[in-house]
């Protein structure tokens, strides 16, 4: 069945309507009233199509929001996301310098990842900070063991002072305190 004349000057008018002028437009050569232009004008409004499924797919692996992958930058999610072909994706040459820019510009790594890693930065030099601070809590907890230790050991070292000097007539108060003693 061959199409009538005004259905093709509605897809025409239609195919003409579908971008801004530029490298996307129906190409000027296509003869929209034969058999064969019709065809390429097909094949040319699906890569049209496909080409918004392949930006969509790009915006949706960059938020890092995927519906089909992993979410890695790579071009095999992207044709995969967008659900075309790898060569359909490699002939839509506009898109993939705008993919290969934006991930020499930021790298393979997703925002979701690059949140992760940051937090994960974060917690990390947060640790560090905790255990040097532990660490010289721990020190001078040491120290101040070691100093409570040597004051003990003095102070008994003049209680026996005080015991041998006073002959006996001198008590310490520990053992006072541990005498039943009736007021005066």
């Amino acid at each position: 069945m061959t199409p009538t004349a005004g259905y093709r000057w509605r897809a025409g008018a239609l195919l003409r309507a579908t971008t801004a002028p530029g490298p996307l437009d129906l190409p000027r050569d296509l003869d929209l009233f034969s058999d064969t232009g019709i065809k390429e004008a097909r094949v040319w409004l699906a890569g049209l199509w496909r080409r918004q499924d392949l930006r969509e797919a790009m915006a949706r692996l960059i938020a890092g929001k995927p519906q089909t992958t992993d979410g890695k930058l790579t071009k095999e999610n992207l044709y995969r996301e967008a659900g075309i072909s790898r060569a359909t994706m490699n002939r839509a040459t506009e898109i993939m310098a705008e993919w290969d820019a934006y991930v020499e510009t930021h790298g393979r790594r997703t925002r979701g990842e690059n949140q992760r890693d940051a937090e994960i930065a974060e917690l990390t030099r947060k640790l560090k900070e905790k255990t040097a601070e532990c660490t010289e809590l721990n020190r001078r907890l040491d120290a101040a063991a070691t100093v409570i230790a040597a004051l003990h050991h003095d102070n008994q070292a003049l209680h026996e002072h005080l015991d041998a000097r006073a002959g006996g007539n001198v008590r310490s108060l520990s053992a006072w305190r541990g005498e039943i003693h009736d007021p005066p």
